[in-house]
């Protein structure tokens, strides 16, 4: 699972896309996450998903977490996958 994107579910909560490592102790190395957050509904009334960084303030090219904070670690769909990696990186996939 080197640099996989991955959607972790948190125990608080809160959905992170991420590419994701796993260090041999455990823990787990997320590279560039972002919080997955639902849009307010535009003027045609559709709901729109919004890729956040995880911290308004740190510095977040890579954090480990410890994996006793994650419920669950799930595949993305291939559009968010897209989507997240297009935000990234810059380039349009």
């Amino acid at each position: 699972m080197a640099n996989d994107v991955k959607v972790l579910k948190l125990i608080n909560g809160e959905e992170i896309i991420t590419r994701l490592e796993e260090s041999s102790d455990g823990f787990l190395i997320l590279e560039e996450p972002r919080v997955i957050q639902q849009m307010p509904p535009n003027a045609s009334g559709q709901v729109g998903i919004g890729f956040v960084p995880w911290s308004i303030c740190a510095k977040l090219d890579k954090v480990i977490l410890d994996n006793k904070h994650v419920m669950v670690i799930l595949e993305p769909k291939r559009d968010m996958e897209t989507n997240y990696l297009s935000g990234i990186t810059g380039l349009s996939l």
